[in-house]
This record gives C-alpha cells, structure tokens and sequence, in this order.
C-alpha cells in the first residue's frame, strides 16, 4: 500500500471488501454497489500497491456490471485496459506475466462487451496454456488454475454463444457452477471474489440478453457489434412492460441511461403499415438519429426517413427512403 497512514488504507480496501463478501452472501445488490463504490473511491485515491490495482478494478468492476450499473463498471474496465501490469495471477499461469497481462485485458474486454477483441484475447492465452499443460502433464494444477482456466473456457463460450444466437441456459448453468466451484475448492481468498464475481455478471448477462428479444437476426450481429450485447436494467423493465407488445409506454430517465437503445429497438420491428416515428427538437439531433437509425435498423423490410424543417423557409426537407421507420 502507498498511503502513510496504512492502517486507515487497510480498513478502507478492507471495508469495501468485506461490504462485497456481505452482498454476495446475502445477494444483495445495494450491498454489492456500496462496497464497488469504496473500492472505486479507494482506486481514485491512490490508496492500492501498483501490484493490486488491476485486480481491484476488476472486483469492483464486476461488482457493478453484476447489478447492471453499466456506466459506472465501464469506466473501471477503461482502467484496466490502461493498466501496466496484469492482474497477480502470473505465477499461477505458468509464471508467465505476459499470460496474465492478456487475461486481464480479456477481463476488460469481457466487460466493455467487446467480443471481437475478447476472442481474440482468448484464443492467445487458450493456445499458452494448451501448451504449458501439455508440457507439465506429471504436474497436478492448483485449484486456482483449475478455476482460472474454468474462466476463460466461460469466456470462450460466451463468445461462441454471441455468434450462434443459442446456449444462453448453458452458459447461464455454468456460470453457476464456477460460482459453486469457488467455494468449494481451496482457493486463494484473494482471487476468490474475482471469480464469484465473473460468474455473477456472466449469470445477469445472460439473463438480459439482447438474444432473447423478438428481433431480428441482423439486428442482433449489429448490436453485439456496437457491444450492445444485454439491456440495462431499467431497458429490461421496458421490455417486460410491453415494448414489443404494442403497448402504451412512458419512458422518462436521465440522460445516458438507455432511452436510444429502447427506440432503435421499436423501430427494428416497423413497416410501412406500422411505422416508427422517432421526434428530436433540432435538426442535429435529427441528424444523429437518422444515421444511427440507418447503421441500426435499416434492412429491406424496415427503412428509414428524415423529415425536417427549414425554419428560414418554414419548408420541408426530406431525405431517405420510400419508407419510413
């Protein structure tokens, strides 16, 4: 630790910590993000040894993107992607420091939804430890290896789920059982949270999939390719509440929270018949919508159209196609 005063260091990282192990043991979400947010607070201060400071961002990352705090997981997976050093499990990948530096970034990338970047992360260290294991076949892995490399084989799999649109009850399945594995194997209390934690977010992951919505297939390459891969809990609420349903909805959050993604995904689902009209105050914003509209949602059966007003000539401008969304 870098603080001079180390003991009120210790009892910060020691209380967010302790406020996690109490929010995974109850389940309590509230008790998740109070802890994440103490690590944060302890990360912005410069309280962690270098050595830590990844696996701490990964803890209250996950912490976070496990109860759907979107926003405020992304800006911890930013660090990590930032970070000079791995995540201290080096010694446990075959002493490779360079193994746990990639593992990391696939932390990161897993979290920012990157699935792309996340594959090919995986497939570098899969291929390592492949070959270290070969080579050490007379040697008994640790059961933190065992449950590292558990990890990652999640990981793989949830990149191959994200391609072929099928086995989220699997993934969802294993994932519980990483989380059940980590208690009932020895290992190490310091990775330990890590691992619950992984496997918490996998599980919520799954179970806001944007896979499950009734949309189309292009729709969902499109936004796994934005990293759009699950709602946010409040979009969740939207779509249990009728958004696909037809039915009559009001949807007021603060800025950033999901309002776009709700309209892009109503519209995927219009015609000519039924059209989608999606109203800004300016003609930027207009702007900004018809191409984020057209990058989305456009295919051969929903297109889309910008109306606008001149207001030096208070005439009409048009631009798109025949029909609208």
């Amino acid at each position: 630790m870098k603080s001079s005063d180390a003991m009120d260091e210790g009892l910060s990282l020691g209380l967010g910590l302790s406020i996690l192990e109490r929010g995974l043991h109850r389940q309590r979400d509230e008790e998740l993000k109070a802890g994440a947010r103490v690590l944060e607070k302890v990360l912005d201060d410069g309280l962690v040894a270098r050595k830590w400071e990844p696996l701490v961002a990964s803890i209250a990352g996950l912490s976070y993107d496990s109860v759907g705090e979107n926003n405020r997981a992304r800006r911890l997976y930013l660090k990590l992607t930032d970070a000079a050093m791995g995540l201290p499990v080096s010694e446990v990948l075959y002493g490779s420091p360079e193994a746990s530096r990639i593992l990391t970034k696939c932390i990161a990338d897993f979290g920012l939804r990157r699935v792309a970047d996340l594959r090919s992360g995986l497939e570098t260290v899969l291929n390592f430890c492949k070959k270290e294991r070969s080579e050490r076949k007379s040697v008994s892995p640790s059961d933190d290896l065992l449950v590292l490399l558990s990890m990652i084989s999640l990981m793989n799999s949830y990149c191959v789920v994200q391609t072929a649109f099928t086995g989220l009850e699997k993934l969802a399945s294993e994932a519980q059982t990483l989380s059940d594995s980590v208690v009932d194997m020895d290992v190490s209390a310091w990775l330990s949270p890590l691992l619950v934690l992984f496997a918490r977010t996998l599980g919520s992951s799954v179970r806001r999939s944007i896979l499950t919505l009734p949309v189309a297939d292009y729709l969902k390459r499109r936004l796994i390719t934005q990293t759009k891969t699950d709602l946010w809990p409040p979009q969740l609420e939207a779509v249990e509440k009728g958004l696909f349903a037809y039915k009559n909805l009001v949807y007021a959050t603060p800025p950033g929270s999901g309002k776009t993604m709700l309209a892009l995904l109503a519209a995927a689902n219009s015609s000519p018949e039924k059209k989608t009209v999606y109203a800004v105050p300016t003609r930027t914003l207009a702007e900004e919508a018809y191409h984020q509209l057209k990058e989305t949602v456009e295919s051969e059966s929903v297109q889309v159209y910008q109306s606008t007003i001149d207001r030096r000539s208070s005439k009409a401008v048009r631009r798109g196609s025949r029909h609208s969304s």
